[in-house]
């Protein structure tokens, strides 16, 4: 992350550091999977073999936790685990809660074999996030009290449940983690904005106010209000930058990391480290990347790791997933996890919405890319549709739509 600086303080500290290897869960990719890239950016959930870390300034308390199953352990009200397919190795994983972080993932020189993964259907994909909510609404409920009194100590932002737009346009904007990390972020996010402010200049931000309106300015009527959110939502999309067109100068501020998806051949369930231990790493790459680009302030942030290999052979010879197959596939492992979790359940729960392949294929029933025949499909009216009204219709020639409906019935029978 500093070899592009050629400055040997830099490097002699990055060297001197001895980083850990992380558990994690790939939550959300950022860039589009390119062969020539040499990393990838990830939204990754750092996992942990503990209660969560409290942060008393921020209102998280231990117990804002979700078990990963066989963990089935919860110091308060019983939490529903997350099942994973195959089984998740240790027993006594944790999901935290305000514990993403955006990295760099390096590719390598051949692609990526996932069958070692411990992977989760989207089912309880949305389970995690869904099992957050109590915790989410406690933070917020938190952060609103401490701004109504007189003196409020510093907080952060309401912990409002982030999409997945926001979650990754804060990925392409933050340097190492969000913040909402376990401990107080505000050295890292000093050392952040010394960072950007030392960069070199770059192309100006994308203006995202409403048309006709001065940059900056604030739209004073609800269509131009309208008009500037539709606008400012593009230019956050853009902004993602998933085809890396531009140059980011912050991209170096962003942990470069290695992946691994063979769990047990580099973790025990004692071994794994915290994720507090993962922001102190970051917070001190950061700083000797601060210090470097005090030095050296001219050096422009690398855009390419030129160590990076690639196998081309290797990239070629992949086999090629169609849709269909990858439905399949899904629904194959919603259909093992569903089957896990009535396994490990003791007493009758709630279904969750969507928690079961039968919903699941109820929605697949509405077909959107055609996969199946409907023996009614005949039925359904066929029309010619133009888009030039003027050449077909005129003023007071408009059919009413009672007519369209009686024309169907006729036909229909």
């Amino acid at each position: 992350m500093v070899r592009h600086y050629e400055d040997p303080i830099a490097l002699a500290a990055a060297q001197a550091m001895r980083p850990k290897k992380y558990l994690a869960y790939l939550s959300l990719p950022i860039d589009l999977p390119t062969p020539t890239y040499p990393w990838f950016r990830f939204e990754v959930s750092l996992i942990a073999n503990t209660l969560r870390a409290e942060d008393v300034e921020q209102g998280v308390t231990s117990d804002m936790v979700i078990p990963i199953y066989p963990n089935t352990h919860h110091p308060n009200t019983p939490r529903q685990p997350i099942y994973t397919v195959p089984q998740f190795p240790f027993p006594n994983c944790y999901h935290w809660v305000r514990n993403d972080v955006c990295v760099r993932i390096r590719r390598k020189v051949v692609p990526y074999d996932d069958s070692a993964a411990i992977k989760v259907s989207v089912v309880q994909h949305m389970a995690i996030d869904e099992g957050f909510y109590d915790d989410y609404d406690r933070l917020d409920a938190f952060a609103a009290s401490n701004m109504r009194s007189p003196s409020p100590p510093p907080v952060a932002p309401p912990a409002t449940r982030p999409t997945s737009l926001e979650s990754a346009f804060a990925c392409s904007q933050t340097a190492s983690t969000r913040d909402r990390r376990p401990e107080s972020n505000g050295s890292r996010n000093a050392y952040r904005d010394r960072d950007v402010d030392s960069l070199p200049e770059g192309p100006d931000d994308v203006d995202d106010s409403g048309p006709g309106q001065p940059r900056g300015s604030f739209a004073t009527s609800l269509a131009a209000e309208e008009a500037s959110s539709a606008v400012g939502a593009v230019a956050d999309i853009m902004r993602l930058d998933i085809f890396t067109f531009n140059v980011d100068d912050t991209v170096e501020l962003l942990p470069l990391v290695n992946l691994w998806f063979e769990i047990t051949e580099h973790l025990t369930a004692e071994t794994v480290p915290s994720p507090t231990e993962f922001y102190n790493e970051c917070d001190t790459i950061m700083q000797i990347i601060h210090d470097a680009r005090e030095r050296v302030p001219s050096i422009p942030p690398p855009f390419i790791d030129e160590d990076v290999e690639i196998d081309f052979d290797a990239l070629g010879s992949q086999d090629v997933v169609t849709t269909e197959e990858y439905f399949k596939m899904e629904m194959d492992l919603i259909a093992r996890g569903d089957a896990a979790r009535r396994a490990a359940e003791t007493e009758p729960v709630p279904k969750p919405t969507l928690d079961s392949v039968d919903s699941l294929q109820a929605m697949a029933s509405l077909d959107p890319f055609g996969f199946h025949q409907d023996k009614d499909a005949h039925l359904l009216p066929l029309v010619d549709f133009c888009f030039d009204l003027t050449d077909h219709l005129e003023e007071g020639d408009i059919p009413s739509p009672i007519e369209f409906f009686k024309e169907r019935d006729e036909i229909v029978s």
